[in-house]
This record gives C-alpha cells, sequence and structure tokens, in this order.
C-alpha cells in the first residue's frame, strides 16, 4: 500500500493515491504530531502536551486511543503500538515534509556552491508542495501549533532564498508581484524589503526602489517603533551613490552566498 501524508497545508492522508476522510481537527492533529516525529516512538504524554493547551482532559489518553484506532483503518501497521505511546512509519517519499526539506537543501547547496542556475529549479519545486500554512485548521494555543509556525518560518526563507537566485539569474522585473505579495503577509522581514528594492533598482527603475525604501521605514516605524536595520539603511546609500556592486553579477555566479 501506498502512502502520502501532506502537512504543509490542511492535514491530508493519501492511500493507494485515493484520499481518506480523516473526520475531527484532533485527529488530523494527532496525525500531524505523528508525522512531525516520523519514525520515532512518541509518548502519550508528549501527544497529550503537543494536541492540547494547558493541562489535557482525563480523557485525553482514551481520546488518543480511539483516534489511533481510526487511523489504523487507514494507515494499518504503518502505526506501531509501544508500551506508552505510538510511532508512524513513514518512508521520505511518503511525507510532504521531508520531500520539501530535502529539494530546498538541494537548491541551497547549489548556491553555496556557486550555481544558481542548478538551484532555481529544486527550490521553486520545494515551494510548490505548500497548498497554505502547514497544518492549517490545528487547534491554536498548543505546542503542535507552535512547531507548524516554525515550519511556516522556514517557508519564509525558502522564498527570499528563491528570490535571491532569480535576481542573480536577471528576472529582477518578475519579481517585484512576488515580493509584493510576500510582503503583504509579513511586512517585518527586511531582507525581502532588501529583495524588493533590488529588484526594483535592477529592472531600470531607482525611483521605485527608493519609494520602497520609504515605506518599509514607514512600516517598521509603526510596526516595531524602530527604523530599517543596517543592511537596508546600506542598499538605500548604494542606490543614492549608484554604485556598481549593485548590477547583476555578469557571469550569473552567486558566489555561494545566501543571506
Amino acid at each position: 500500500m501506498s502512502i502520502r501524508v501532506r502537512i504543509l497545508g490542511p492535514v491530508q492522508l493519501w492511500a493507494d493515491g485515493a484520499g481518506a476522510s480523516l473526520g475531527p481537527a484532533k485527529r488530523r492533529a494527532l496525525l500531524a504530531a505523528l508525522a512531525l516525529e516520523r519514525n520515532r516512538p512518541v509518548g502519550l504524554e508528549r501527544l497529550t502536551a503537543l494536541l492540547w493547551p494547558g493541562p489535557p482532559p482525563a480523557s485525553a489518553v482514551v481520546n488518543i486511543r480511539s483516534h489511533v484506532v481510526m487511523l489504523r483503518r487507514v494507515l494499518a501497521s504503518r502505526i506501531v503500538s509501544h508500551r506508552h505511546g505510538y510511532q508512524l512509519i513513514l518512508n521520505a517519499d511518503e511525507l510532504d515534509l521531508t520531500e520539501f526539506e530535502t529539494l530546498a537543501e538541494t537548491g541551497r547547496r547549489a548556491v553555496r556552491a556557486g550555481d544558481p542556475a542548478r538551484a532555481e529549479p529544486d527550490l521553486a519545486a520545494s515551494l510548490r508542495l505548500w497548498r497554505g500554512p502547514a497544518g492549517d485548521g490545528v487547534a491554536p494555543g498548543t505546542e503542535l501549533e507552535q512547531r507548524l509556525q516554525g515550519l511556516d518560518e522556514h517557508r519564509l526563507h525558502v522564498v527570499e532564498d528563491l528570490v535571491e537566485v532569480r535576481l542573480i539569474l536577471g528576472h529582477a522585473g518578475d519579481l517585484v508581484p512576488l515580493l509584493r505579495e510576500h510582503l503583504a503577509g509579513h511586512p517585518l522581514r527586511e531582507r525581502a524589503w532588501a529583495q524588493l528594492m533590488l529588484a526594483h533598482y535592477r529592472a531600470g527603475d531607482p525611483g521605485a526602489a527608493l519609494a520602497a525604501y520609504r515605506e518599509a521605514h514607514e512600516i517598521l516605524r509603526r510596526q516595531l517603533g524602530a527604523g530599517p536595520g543596517a543592511e537596508l539603511i546600506a542598499l538605500r546609500q548604494a542606490m543614492l551613490e549608484r554604485s556598481p556592486s549593485l548590477d547583476r553579477p555578469r557571469n550569473g555566479s552567486s558566489g555561494g552566498h545566501l543571506s
């Protein structure tokens, strides 16, 4: 039986190419928790801490065992019982998170090796695995939600890694809409503001680049009470001076750097 567990978006379970009905939100959360600890035993005490905000109810263990029974109707022997917990057995290609991490790291290695053209398809493919926030629909306030939010933070870094690669490859003009969408949801990410400025600048619009700096300055001041950091300030100054350092590398090499 082929299995596919997807947690990069709403939690989903596929068996032999067909989607399985997972039922209640707590069951989907349990599957996500076991998937995050794939191939490792997870104790019942740990599972209750992940799945319930604050002290768990007296029925927590019975609740978990009941959900495991239902998950086993699809997963069968993939869920292994231990004395005080459970273990979900998954191959590397059966969990979207594993595939995302593998593709993202392969792309980053190519950047560090100075080969952005080889990095671009892997970074782009890693992001296509996302269908929304990780574990979308998991109950708020739980430790599981916090762990899933950490995956979302990783995704944001990969988005910016891909933008950096595409800037090196000369796609500056095409990046403005992507960066605008990215910053609309995450307006405090100074690396992305710097990338937006550079995209405008390399597309031949230094005025728009400086306007983006002013916009970043206003948003950061309003939401954080502080202006841009040293990188954005230095980038603005370099643009005012039309520094040659801002031009796209002629050989398309990244120099092995990721911000």
